[in-house]
C-alpha cells in the first residue's frame, strides 16, 4: 500500500526553501529524485547520520508532503510524493546536476 500526501499540492515555495536549507534533506532528497525510490535502510547506508536519525527525518519529509511510502514488509519504500509541483522536481534536478558538476571541480582540484 501507498500513502501519499495532499499536502504535497500546497507546498509554498518558502516551506520548501526552509527544508531544504538543511544539506542532509537536500541529499536525501535528491538522492530519491535520482533513484526514483529506495528502502529506508538503504538512505541510511548513504547518510552520514545515525540510520535512526535518517529514518526520523523520512518520517518528517513524509508527514510534510514531500515523500511518498510504501510499506513491504519489512521494510518501507519511500519516493518522491506524485503530487508535488513541478518546480519542485525542477530544483532538484537542478540541485542534482550542480552537485554533480561541484563534485567534478573539487576532484580535478585535487587531481594536480
Amino acid at each position: 500500500m501507498t500513502k501519499t500526501n495532499s499536502r504535497s499540492a500546497t507546498l509554498r515555495g518558502v516551506d520548501f526553501h526552509r527544508i531544504i536549507s538543511d544539506g542532509e534533506r537536500l541529499r536525501m532528497l535528491t538522492c530519491l529524485h535520482r533513484a526514483g525510490e529506495l528502502k529506508a535502510d538503504e538512505l541510511a547506508r548513504v547518510m552520514p547520520q545515525a540510520p535512526a536519525d535518517t529514518r526520523q527525518m523520512l518520517g518528517d519529509l513524509a508527514a510534510r508532503g514531500l515523500l511518498a511510502a510504501r510499506h513491504q514488509y519489512p521494510h518501507i519504500h519511500y519516493r518522491l510524493a506524485d503530487d508535488l509541483p513541478v518546480w519542485v522536481t525542477i530544483a532538484l534536478g537542478a540541485a542534482n546536476d550542480w552537485n554533480r558538476a561541484d563534485g567534478a571541480v573539487l576532484h580535478a582540484g585535487q587531481s594536480g
